[in-house]
């Protein structure tokens, strides 16, 4: 709901991925919990992290300052 709100698109794909992620684990057997883990993980936290520091850096080039 915050991502809709403050209009983080990438942020909400995150979201909704971990929670396809958490359905697979309940639904499917444990290799595929573990290979859903795996994929949100690096998607999700890897992933999102290198995409943020691109977009800070894309930031400080342009002079924006944040809090």
């Amino acid at each position: 709901a915050s991502a809709i709100i403050l209009r983080w698109k990438v942020e909400g794909l995150c979201g909704l991925l971990w929670w396809a992620m958490a359905v697979l684990a309940l639904v499917g057997n444990i290799q595929q919990a573990g290979t859903g883990f795996v994929v949100g993980t690096v998607v999700c936290l890897i992933g999102f992290g290198i995409y943020m520091m691109v977009v800070e850096g894309r930031w400080a080039k342009a002079g924006a300052q944040h809090a």
